[in-house]
Formats: structure tokens, sequence, C-alpha cells
């Protein structure tokens, strides 16, 4: 039984005499036309699925959030960094 390939990103697909990419950290298959290699590649230049990438970012957003707590309730921006937390919560809620 032939086991269909599907790209994470738009989820078509993926024909057998198709290139694509693979995530580095999960294997996900992407279309070469789907993957935005500026938005989807980590520091060390491998390739990652959207869910991927954002949990790195997530992770390293996490760390830098935590190391300065104080610094976002002093700082009047600290509500802006809020306000689009808030609203990209509520993007991926939808």
């Amino acid at each position: 039984m032939e086991v269909k390939l599907k790209c994470i990103i738009c989820g078509k697909s993926i024909s057998e005499d198709e290139e694509y990419i693979e995530c580095s950290d999960c294997d996900a298959k992407m279309h070469k036309g789907c993957f935005d290699g500026e938005l989807l590649t980590d520091a060390n230049g491998n390739p990652l699925c959207p869910i991927c990438a954002s949990i790195e970012a997530l992770d390293w957003l996490d760390e830098l959030i935590s190391a300065y707590t104080k610094v976002y309730r002093m700082d009047p921006r600290g509500s802006e960094v809020r306000d689009r937390l808030l609203s990209l919560l509520r993007m991926i809620e939808k």
C-alpha cells in the first residue's frame, strides 16, 4: 500500500516525483513552493514546519519574558507586548 505524503502547510498531496522539504524536528513534509525559508528556518539553517518554528519561537519568548518580567510591568510598552500576544491567541483560536 502506497503512503501518500501531504504538505503540512497547504494540506495537498505531494506526488512521488515532486521535491519537498522535511522539518528537521518532526519530519513533517512541505512543498518547496509552500516553504518560506526566512520564517521557517532555525538558527542553524535547518528547515522547520510552522508548528515547530512556532514552538521554537515561543520557547525563546518564554525565556525572554520570564527573565525580564519586571521590565514588562514597569515600561508602558509592556502593555503593547501583552496586547499583541492576546491578539495572536485570538487569531489561532478562531
